[in-house]
């Protein structure tokens, strides 16, 4: 195992074999993070800066940024994120409605304030779209908004001297599928929550002629217990000078598309795996014991825990959808 660490013009400046623990977390369409653990004498410490990237041999499609070092308890401890989260650090008031999800996150990097050696990749021709709305916000929170909504998963990929911004979406990984009973799935945890979901967003904006403007938003034909409603205060939106009640409106609504996509249903599925044959991104089957359902779900994280020169991997997937095999 081995962790490669370069500097902000990605030249090479140092490569660690050894470690007493670490902790390598990448996410599919989210920020990753990452923690090492050294001795406090280590020939690291002072070498190893922030905003330094590092990419870990075992997942080399994956890369890392150093954001945190410090020394505690006898250790020098190295964290980070995986490097799409320098995307925190631009923002963009482009508006993002109904149009091809990966055209719509390539052109937030095209458009950014240049960062050091990032570039935009390989176009994927990935077919999803984005149906939803939003603007106005971090580079980042576009980009994690679009592609949760069209599960579609981004990434930077080290290329030479580039860092490459990347879309992806693989298709089910027919080689595995995973059940206690195969011996190839434990220590299961599942939970799920629709406390905070929302579908319907009721977003009243400034007083016009002794009536504030009010629109809704959201899944409008839901009826019963599947309608979920929130309330929206937008006051703080007011119309612009020549703008017409249409385009008013239209800045309403996307206030409560953004409120919206904060309250999705809640489903986490976790275990540990005993094969190599999957990837982050990749469809896989499942026979939880908590269904009699077969489930087909997307890996949404893989954790790579590292400690006493013994390597444990450990799968996270997105909400579990049920197919018709078994």
């Amino acid at each position: 195992m081995r962790l490669t660490f370069y500097d902000s013009a990605l030249e090479k400046k140092a490569v660690m074999f050894n470690w007493l623990s670490m902790l390598w977390q990448p996410e599919y369409n989210d920020v990753g993070y990452f923690v090492i653990e050294l001795q406090e004498n280590s020939e690291f410490f002072g070498i190893v800066k922030q905003l330094d990237y590092v990419v870990f041999d075992e997942d080399p499609d994956t890369v890392m940024m150093v954001w945190g070092i410090e020394l505690k308890d006898r250790k020098v401890v190295i964290s980070g994120h995986s490097a799409v989260y320098l995307l925190n650090n631009r923002v963009s008031d482009d508006v993002v409605k109904n149009e091809n999800a990966e055209l719509a996150m390539r052109r937030q990097i095209e458009n950014m304030t240049p960062w050091d050696c990032v570039t935009v990749g390989e176009l994927k021709g990935l077919p999803d779209k984005f149906t939803a709305q939003t603007s106005d916000g971090s580079v980042l929170e576009y980009c994690t908004t679009i592609s949760k909504f069209s599960d579609i998963g981004f990434r930077f990929r080290k290329l030479n001297k580039n860092l490459l911004f990347e879309c992806y979406k693989p298709d089910v990984n027919q080689n595995v599928r995973f059940a206690a009973k195969l011996g190839n799935m434990g220590d299961e945890r599942y939970s799920e929550s629709e406390k905070d979901y929302k579908n319907v967003a009721v977003v009243a904006g400034a007083l016009i002629d002794g009536q504030r403007v009010t629109v809704v938003v959201g899944d409008t034909t839901a009826v019963g217990v599947a309608r979920r409603e929130m309330y929206v205060d937008a006051r703080d939106i007011q119309p612009n000078e020549g703008e017409t009640r249409e385009e008013y409106e239209e800045r309403l609504e996307r206030r409560g598309e953004k409120k919206l996509s904060e309250r999705l249903k809640i489903v986490n599925s976790n275990f540990s795996i005993l094969t190599e044959d999957v990837a982050l991104g990749d469809l896989v089957l499942l026979n939880p014991t908590y269904t009699n359902e077969t489930l087909q779900a997307r890996v949404t994280s893989i954790t790579y825990k590292s400690q006493n020169n013994t390597m444990q991997k450990i799968i996270g997937i997105g909400q579990p959808i049920p197919t018709n095999r078994r």
